[in-house]
């Protein structure tokens, strides 16, 4: 408490022409804020959040991570599904079977959009991976340009 009366004294005594007069250094005193992340002093402009990159780094990382376990695990099965539209579908339009989907883990409950044809007929798809049943058992994978 001394040692910020001296401060404050020094500065007061200060030519008010100068760079810090005792009403700016009044202000940068009252208005010390403390990191979000790791509750250090911060030091430097106004609008100032965090004390260093990394503290700032893991407070976007904690926000992401708040989707919690429901969203990654939804995440996770689009991924599969895309992953394995992407391993039958090569050439960017492919047929195959019902059976080929199922055995790879192919989840036909997920999937991130449909689009109608022109012809009336709904295309599923998974990011730019997409299917279409021609017949009970078959279906045509495409891939959305």
């Amino acid at each position: 408490m001394l040692l910020t009366i001296t401060f404050l004294r020094f500065f007061r005594n200060l030519n008010s022409n100068s760079y810090f007069n005792f009403n700016t250094i009044l202000k940068l005193y009252a208005m010390t804020k403390n990191c979000i992340v790791c509750q250090t002093k911060l030091v430097g402009r106004d609008g100032r959040k965090f004390c260093s990159d990394a503290c700032r780094i893991e407070h976007h990382n904690q926000l992401n991570r708040s989707g919690g376990r429901f969203v990654r695990m939804i995440n996770e099965r689009l991924r599969k599904n895309h992953r394995i539209l992407c391993e039958l579908n090569c050439e960017g339009i492919t047929k195959t079977n019902r059976a080929s989907l199922v055995i790879r883990g192919f989840d036909f409950n997920l999937i991130t959009m449909i689009e109608r044809s022109s012809n009336g007929e709904n295309y599923f798809y998974i990011y730019d991976q997409g299917y279409r049943m021609f017949d009970n058992e078959h279906y045509l994978l495409v891939k959305r340009e």
